[in-house]
C-alpha cells in the first residue's frame, strides 16, 4: 500500500497492487530560473470555468510552465499532479499513480482503493476506476494535473479515464457536456 504526504515523503512499501511508485512523478515542476512568464496565459488558464483543461501547444512552448504558473500560490494540499511516461499506458501503473497523486492530497484515498480491492489479487482496470470513483466521492477542491498525457497510448486506459471524468462525484465540481 501507497502513503504519500504534500512534502512527497513515501511511507508504507511504495507499492500499490505490486506497481512501484515513482515519487518524482507525483511533484509539481518548480520554474526554471530563466523562465518568462507569461501572465496573460495563466491569466487564461486560470479563468477557465471548468475544472477540465486541455493545454494544447507543440512540444517545447512551455505549456507544463504555463500550468504551473497559473496553479500559482494554490497550496501544494489542493494540487494532485501526475507526469505521464510511456510506463503509464499500462492500466494498472497509471492508476496506481493517479491514486498515489490523489492520495497526497488527500490523504487515505489509496487505503480506500485497497480496501475495496482487497479480495481480488490484481483488480481489473473498469473495477480499479470505479473504486477510485467511490474514494472521491467526498472530495473537494482538488486540481487533478495530468502532465505529458499525449504517452498514454492504450485504448483501454484512454475509456476508462473518459469513463472517470464522466462519473466524477458532484463534490469535485465537474459537470461533464451532454451531447444534445
Amino acid at each position: 500500500m501507497v502513503r504519500t504526504t504534500v512534502s512527497g515523503e513515501t511511507k508504507g512499501d511504495g507499492m500499490f497492487f505490486g506497481v512501484p511508485i515513482v515519487p518524482s512523478k507525483l511533484e509539481r515542476p518548480r520554474c526554471p530560473s530563466t523562465f518568462t512568464p507569461r501572465p496573460r496565459v495563466a491569466g487564461v488558464l486560470r479563468g477557465v470555468p471548468r475544472p477540465v483543461s486541455v493545454v494544447v501547444a507543440p512540444a517545447g512552448y512551455g505549456k507544463t510552465m504555463a500550468v504551473v504558473e497559473a496553479l500559482g500560490a494554490r497550496s501544494a494540499d489542493t494540487v494532485a499532479w501526475l507526469s505521464i511516461d510511456a510506463y503509464d499506458s499500462r492500466e494498472l501503473s497509471f492508476w496506481a499513480h493517479l491514486v498515489a497523486a490523489l492520495d497526497r492530497v488527500r490523504p487515505g484515498i489509496s487505503e480506500a482503493v485497497v480496501e475495496a480491492n482487497s479480495r481480488v489479487p490484481v483488480p481489473e482496470g473498469d473495477r480499479l476506476v470505479s473504486t477510485v470513483l467511490a474514494a472521491l466521492a467526498d472530495v473537494v477542491d482538488v486540481v487533478l494535473v495530468l502532465d505529458d498525457i499525449h504517452r498514454l497510448h492504450d485504448p483501454a486506459v484512454w475509456q476508462q479515464l473518459e469513463y472517470f471524468l464522466d462519473r466524477l462525484p458532484p463534490a469535485c465540481g465537474w459537470s461533464p457536456p451532454r451531447a444534445r
